[in-house]
């Protein structure tokens, strides 16, 4: 079960619980990079599966400190609606209650109790980095720890079971189509008539216009569980437990491009893929990074021990599996051999793995490098 946090004022929460409907704002002025904002904001909405719980982070004010509440349940595809001119909160889901609670938790009570042993990380991190996400995920911990202290605050709770028979039926979900390439054009006059589905993503090439476009791809190839474009990574979607893009590293203020875990039986994480994404050319820099990271997935996440599994994919990559004739390529892959066999042992990480992908009309595609 996923979980995110929105982030909303007193005004928003209210329209949020008339409506059962959760809203990203997005800002009016989208400015030179105008669609890697939406490819954003399309990142975070298409990471929400139907059934996933969602939490409000609602801000401070005279009357109270920064608090959350919940829990709320997805109960559609993401989709973008701009119900009138003064809308500016279009990317929308539809939402239910899945717990009543009437009382909610001051963020306090989470990030200075006694008894929470486990760091909740992502939330620490949003805080830290004070950057103006609307949404962000939260970590399988998190969504427990968080229900607990709601559960705490309110002895007369009520949970609302999940039926299906409920779900809304959304005629313009959230998606990116592939076979709309080419120059994406002017940026628009204003946020009411665009069409994130009718957008131009990739260059004429199939390119991406921005890294960040890659994790949209991600999100909305695993919400619906492609096996096609998984598999190539060896990663099976029906183990798939939690996943997200844009994660925070530490305290550090930097990110995490995308983590995947994975569960044989449903409850231990067997498998943990920390996944970097480039847009360009395979470089030193990156591949440290998501060593990094593997490193700190294991000792957050899996006790210390050895579990997560570096991935690095990138547009183009010198071939570690077949040996070039090319003296020059030779001698810049024996020295990446050496580069990433050291910082596996400092980190103590499981092997590298490094693939090359391409765009085209039908999807994602992978090439395994290392």
């Amino acid at each position: 079960m996923k979980a995110r946090l929105f982030v909303v004022n007193e005004e928003t929460l209210k329209k949020a619980k008339e409506t059962n409907i959760a809203s990203l704002m997005m800002p009016k002025e989208l400015g030179e990079q105008w669609l890697k904002t939406i490819a954003d904001m399309m990142a975070d909405m298409l990471q929400i599966e139907i059934g996933d719980y969602i939490f409000f982070w609602e801000g401070k004010s005279k009357n109270h400190k920064n608090r959350i509440h919940g829990v709320y349940r997805a109960m559609s595809k993401p989709f973008y609606r701009c119900d009138n001119i003064s809308d500016n909160c279009p990317f929308k889901i539809y939402i239910e209650k899945a717990y009543e609670f009437a009382i909610p938790i001051e963020e306090y009570e989470i990030l200075n109790s006694p008894y929470i042993k486990n760091t909740p990380w992502t939330i620490i991190g949003k805080k830290v980095a004070g950057k103006s996400r609307g949404t962000t995920p939260l970590s399988l911990d998190e969504t427990r720890i968080l229900i607990d202290l709601l559960i705490g605050n309110n002895l007369h709770y009520r949970f609302f079971e999940f039926d299906k028979s409920r779900v809304k039926q959304i005629s313009n979900p959230l998606f990116i189509d592939y076979s709309l390439k080419g120059e994406k054009g002017p940026c628009p006059e204003n946020i009411y008539n665009i069409e994130p589905s009718k957008l131009k993503f990739f260059k004429e090439d199939y390119s991406v216009y921005y890294e960040k476009i890659l994790e949209t791809l991600f999100n909305q190839e695993m919400t619906v569980k492609n096996k096609e474009v998984f598999n190539q990574l060896n990663i099976n979607v029906d183990k798939v437990v939690w996943y997200s893009n844009y994660l925070p590293y530490s305290i550090e203020q930097s990110e995490m491009d995308y983590v995947i875990l994975s569960s044989d039986d449903g409850v231990a994480i067997s498998k943990i893929y920390v996944i970097e994404f480039m847009k360009e050319k395979i470089d030193e820099d990156h591949i440290n990074r998501v060593l990094m990271y593997s490193q700190w997935l294991n000792d957050s996440l899996a006790l210390g021990k050895s579990v997560s599994k570096p991935i690095l994919i990138c547009s183009d990559s010198i071939d570690f599996i077949h040996k070039d004739a090319d003296i020059k390529k030779q001698n810049k892959l024996d020295g990446l051999k050496l580069y990433i066999k050291h910082f596996e042992e400092v980190y103590k990480t499981k092997n590298l793995e490094i693939y090359t992908y391409s765009i085209d009309e039908n999807g994602l595609h992978f090439t395994q490098k290392k």
